[in-house]
Protein backbone atom coordinates (compact mmCIF):
# COMPACT_ATOMS: atom_id res chain seq x y z
CA UNK A 1 0.00 0.00 0.00
CA UNK A 2 1.40 3.48 -0.88
CA UNK A 3 2.28 5.82 2.01
CA UNK A 4 -0.43 8.18 3.24
CA UNK A 5 0.46 11.58 1.72
CA UNK A 6 -1.31 13.45 4.54
CA UNK A 7 0.88 11.93 7.28
CA UNK A 8 4.30 13.13 8.36
CA UNK A 9 7.25 10.98 7.28
CA UNK A 10 8.04 8.03 9.56
CA UNK A 11 11.39 9.50 10.63
CA UNK A 12 9.53 12.60 11.91
CA UNK A 13 6.79 10.59 13.64
CA UNK A 14 9.46 8.47 15.35
CA UNK A 15 10.83 11.59 17.09
CA UNK A 16 7.62 12.15 19.08
CA UNK A 17 5.07 9.48 18.13
CA UNK A 18 2.46 10.39 20.75
CA UNK A 19 2.05 13.80 19.12
CA UNK A 20 3.07 13.41 15.48
CA UNK A 21 1.27 10.14 14.60
CA UNK A 22 -2.18 11.76 14.58
CA UNK A 23 -1.29 14.87 12.58
CA UNK A 24 -2.78 15.10 9.08
CA UNK A 25 -1.19 17.59 6.72
CA UNK A 26 -3.31 18.93 3.93
CA UNK A 27 -1.76 22.39 3.60
CA UNK A 28 1.42 23.80 5.11
CA UNK A 29 2.12 27.55 4.87
CA UNK A 30 5.46 28.31 3.21
CA UNK A 31 6.42 30.35 6.29
CA UNK A 32 6.81 27.07 8.21
CA UNK A 33 9.08 25.42 5.62
CA UNK A 34 12.79 25.86 5.06
CA UNK A 35 12.83 23.92 1.78
CA UNK A 36 10.67 22.03 -0.69
CA UNK A 37 11.69 18.95 -2.67
CA UNK A 38 9.86 18.45 -5.96
CA UNK A 39 10.26 15.02 -7.56
CA UNK A 40 9.20 14.71 -11.19
CA UNK A 41 8.10 11.53 -12.92
CA UNK A 42 11.12 11.68 -15.23
CA UNK A 43 13.42 11.42 -12.20
CA UNK A 44 14.40 15.09 -11.98
CA UNK A 45 14.53 16.52 -8.47
CA UNK A 46 14.34 20.19 -7.54
CA UNK A 47 15.34 21.24 -4.02
CA UNK A 48 14.00 24.74 -3.41
CA UNK A 49 15.52 26.64 -0.47
CA UNK A 50 12.62 28.78 0.77
CA UNK A 51 14.54 30.81 3.34
CA UNK A 52 17.70 31.65 1.42
CA UNK A 53 16.77 31.82 -2.24
CA UNK A 54 18.57 34.54 -4.15
CA UNK A 55 18.69 35.53 -7.80
CA UNK A 56 21.85 35.77 -9.94
CA UNK A 57 22.58 39.24 -8.52
CA UNK A 58 22.35 38.04 -4.91
CA UNK A 59 18.97 39.66 -4.19
CA UNK A 60 16.39 37.83 -2.08
CA UNK A 61 13.76 36.09 -4.21
CA UNK A 62 10.06 36.09 -3.31
CA UNK A 63 9.59 32.31 -3.33
CA UNK A 64 5.87 32.47 -2.51
CA UNK A 65 5.16 34.63 -5.55
CA UNK A 66 7.47 32.72 -7.90
CA UNK A 67 6.20 29.32 -6.74
CA UNK A 68 2.59 30.39 -7.22
CA UNK A 69 3.35 31.65 -10.75
CA UNK A 70 5.22 28.44 -11.61
CA UNK A 71 2.56 26.12 -10.21
CA UNK A 72 -0.26 28.08 -11.87
CA UNK A 73 1.48 27.78 -15.22
CA UNK A 74 1.80 24.00 -14.80
CA UNK A 75 -1.60 23.20 -13.25
CA UNK A 76 -2.60 20.99 -16.21
CA UNK A 77 0.34 18.71 -15.35
CA UNK A 78 -0.81 18.32 -11.72
CA UNK A 79 -4.22 16.87 -12.37
CA UNK A 80 -5.47 14.65 -9.55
Amino acid sequence: MPPDKTKLPKHVIDIWPDVFKDIDLKVVPLDYLHSIRVVFQDGKIWDIDIQNSKDEDGRQVNIKKNLRISLDSMKEIFQT
